[in-house]
């Protein structure tokens, strides 16, 4: 009888030990089995996935950011192409809040306008701190935060991506719901911008829509970020903007006050933190170039080489005749930065601008043409002779 038992227990343990090694086989077949059905599913990538791998790779790469703070006519695309120049890549934001504001600009007492007479805010976009998210929006490349009117500037002036944007007809319509409901390329061209912008090793943005007091704000909450302050001569300014038709109706001593006590105001803000803004005046670069944009450069960390020597010489004195140059100036005209003689423009004012309104500018102006060295023309044999320097110094 304890023969028998003793071997019914061997049975029993057998079994035991082939139901546990079957256990412990399923359990491990089952866990391969999902990780294979794991390794095998596809893996989706939504735009949120790509912001997040941008921002990552943005920070390790530490991206210079530069933002050129200028006025309506004063050189600023002509600067900004210069600037596109001192990286590998670069990623340019032409007037992102041109949608928002339009003819005015912010400033931290309101929305100012040609005038210089300045209201409060009517819509959440134009309040500060939706203004400067814009800034740190395109500047971490997350163009999924940035308002519908913002991406339409990248279709209406020569950004990165303005070609193929425009091409996809991408940000065309009114409102951003009728141009998701009827443009299949939406996601297409925001993805697009935030490729082309995560791959560049220098993103620049220009504006002339906040002052120097709102760029230095910015600079405190952004690293990296170089400020470059662009003013020219406020004759050559109105000289120019009344060849565009981009004067007022108000009176032309009216303008000049308003623009030259914004001039003066950022001049100043600027003079006081020379370590965080770089001032440059147009006359400068366009009468010695190579000096200037080799200081220019230092100031920001870009790289002058030799290929940007090359390219400047070619540029500046209106050498290049590349399809792309005829191409800007046939397309966008008063915004285009195509080749050209840039110390013979910068003084083209000098010929035709009357009397008269260069009387009411420089009597407007006293403070930013003294400021800025800028010979001041008593009688007209003074303003067309071009061997009498603008530039005092």
């Amino acid at each position: 009888m304890m023969k028998d038992l003793r071997k019914l227990w061997k049975y029993i343990q057998c079994f035991m030990i082939v139901v546990s090694l079957y256990v412990v086989y399923a359990l491990y077949v089952g866990m391969a089995l999902k990780n294979l059905e794991l390794y095998r599913k596809p893996k989706t990538y939504n735009l949120r996935n790509i912001v997040t791998v941008t921002n990552q790779t943005i920070q390790s790469k530490r991206v210079k950011k530069i933002l050129v703070v200028a006025y309506q006519r004063s050189g600023s695309t002509f600067t900004s192409e210069i600037l596109q120049h001192g990286g590998n890549r670069t990623f340019f934001s032409m007037e992102p809040l041109w949608q928002i504001y339009r003819t005015c600009y912010r400033r931290s007492v309101g929305i100012c306008c040609p005038n210089n007479k300045c209201r409060s805010p009517v819509h959440p976009n134009e309040e500060i701190h939706q203004t400067l998210s814009v800034f740190r929006s395109i500047y971490s490349c997350n163009f999924t935060a940035l308002p519908y009117d913002i991406l339409k500037s990248f279709a209406t002036f020569p950004s990165t991506e303005h070609e193929n944007i425009k091409r996809l007809r991408c940000f065309n319509l009114k409102t951003a719901e009728l141009e998701q409901r009827v443009s299949l390329h939406y996601d297409n061209c925001v993805q697009r911008l935030t490729r082309a912008c995560g791959s560049s090793s220098v993103i620049i943005i220009k504006t002339l829509r906040i002052n120097i007091e709102l760029a230095l704000e910015l600079k405190a909450s952004l690293d990296n970020l170089y400020i470059v302050h662009l003013f020219r001569d406020p004759r050559a300014i109105f000289f120019s903007r009344a060849k565009v038709g981009a004067l007022t109706n108000d009176p032309i001593n009216v303008q000049a006050k308003a623009l030259c006590s914004v001039l003066y105001k950022n001049n100043m803000d600027a003079l006081h933190r020379s370590d965080k803004v770089y001032n440059l005046l147009y006359e400068r670069i366009a009468k010695e170039p190579h000096r200037v944009v080799r200081s220019l450069f230092k100031f920001c960390e870009l790289n002058f080489s030799m290929t940007t020597s090359e390219w400047l010489q070619s540029f500046t004195n209106g050498s290049i005749q590349l399809p792309r140059h005829k191409l800007l100036s046939k397309k966008y005209g008063a915004f285009s930065a195509y080749s050209k003689e840039s110390f013979e423009v910068s003084r083209k004012w000098r010929k035709k601008i009357s009397l008269n309104t260069n009387k009411i500018i420089q009597d407007s102006c006293k403070e930013v043409l003294d400021i800025f060295r800028l010979r001041v023309f008593e009688e007209e044999r003074e303003l067309r002779n071009f061997g009498i320097q603008v530039l005092k110094g």
